[in-house]
């Protein structure tokens, strides 16, 4: 792991993280919360759950801040194969493909790799850079961030719970003085309640598109986005030219009438039948006529 790119410029951000992760929580237990009321009558398994969760989430988040994202460490191959990932994303691609040089640290790029100026390193499977985790979101860090995510929103959840059982609102000075710190708690809780959601929904969705958010946000500047997505459309207009011609081919065949031939033997049996009877009476009608005198 490179500790410059881990390191460089994030310790504030980490200090400021943890002092607010810990400081809300606190203020929370200060109050007159349902968590401070369950203290005081000894209930303390809520209490314990809360604490341990949030502890996680701060241990996750100096997990995913700290550990390396996916740098590319050195030159690859000058041809690599394609995993089963980008195999599944670009099934048209050859199996075989070229890679580029990044023109800031002169490395040879894996596919979906891409070069961050923050970090000054090429991140493989690159999402995106956080600035609160004060890191590079890639391929390696990028799960542990979206359980992280889903471990600070459900802290985050259940801290507006509580800060908002703790909030009487009257109209005097002395329960402002008292009770501010709380408030302010309650305000910061819910911005980052509505963010982190956000965030999360929004991984989630591109998780299931198998794409990134650089690759979402930058589709139309990325060279084998762009040659996928003419390549797919050529096959999409393709496939519709063909079911055209063979839409156009049945109702042709529906509106050209069908040969006696072809009728049903039903009817066609009826039908001889019908003449049989008709000329068995004509002939009847002349030996009748023949007899009489």
């Amino acid at each position: 792991m490179r500790q410059g790119a881990a390191w460089g410029g994030g310790c504030l951000v980490r200090a400021a993280h943890t002092g607010l992760s810990w400081g809300v929580t606190l203020a929370l237990f200060l109050h007159r919360t349902d968590l401070r009321k369950q203290e005081e009558q000894g209930e303390l398994l809520q209490p314990l759950i809360f604490v341990l969760l949030v502890l996680c989430s701060v241990l996750l988040y100096f997990v995913v801040s700290l550990m390396d994202p996916g740098f590319v460490e050195s030159d690859e191959e000058e041809k690599v194969g394609m995993n089963e990932e980008q195999r599944v994303m670009m099934p048209q691609f050859p199996s075989n493909v070229w890679l580029r040089r990044c023109g800031y640290c002169m490395l040879k790029q894996p596919m979906r790799a891409k070069h961050c100026q923050l970090c000054r390193h090429c991140v493989r499977r690159y999402d995106h850079h956080c600035p609160w985790i004060e890191n590079c979101v890639g391929e390696r860090n990028h799960p542990l961030f979206i359980v992280y995510l889903a471990v600070q929103l459900v802290v985050l959840l259940w801290s507006f719970h509580v800060a908002w059982s703790g909030l009487y609102f009257q109209q005097s000075w002395e329960w402002l003085q008292h009770n501010i710190f709380l408030l302010l708690s309650f305000l910061v809780i819910a911005i980052f309640t509505t963010v982190v959601l956000l965030l999360l929904v929004s991984h989630l969705y591109l998780v299931s598109c198998n794409t990134t958010t650089w690759e979402f946000m930058s589709h139309h500047r990325i060279s084998y986005l762009r040659h996928y997505q003419l390549q797919h459309d050529f096959y999409k207009a393709r496939k519709q030219k063909c079911q055209d011609n063979q839409n156009e081919e049945y109702h042709r065949r529906e509106i050209t009438p069908k040969p006696e031939s072809s009728m049903k033997p039903n009817a066609a049996l009826q039908n001889a039948s019908q003449e049989t009877k008709l000329q068995l009476r004509l002939l009847f009608s002349r030996d009748k006529t023949k007899l009489e005198p």
